[in-house]
């Protein structure tokens, strides 16, 4: 099993509790099957299970609860079935 942050240069200082960031804490290449969680100010909102090898997703949570929160225009935001779409194709790639 493989561990993957997001790696970028929001997370080494203090403004990274002002961004959404998606992790994926499990990859697992025997399964093909990728875990990827969003994360506001430390908190999981949303976390999605991928199973690359039948096509299939679980999910759990949301991020409409996210909104409220950031400062960010409401355009500016990605739903719930966008960020299920971007780890999905996260998933692809790592797998």
């Amino acid at each position: 099993m493989v561990k993957y942050s997001n790696c970028s240069a929001e997370g080494r200082d203090n403004e990274s509790t002002k961004f959404i960031k998606i992790n994926y804490p499990h990859i697992d290449l025997k399964k093909k099957q990728v875990t990827g969680t969003v994360q506001y100010k430390n908190r999981i909102y949303m976390t999605v299970l991928v199973d690359v090898q039948s096509n299939t997703c679980k999910v759990e949570g949301s991020v409409k609860d996210i909104l409220p929160l950031t400062k960010a225009k409401k355009y500016e935001q990605m739903t719930d079935s966008e960020y299920i779409e971007h780890i999905k194709y996260k998933a692809h790639f790592f797998l």
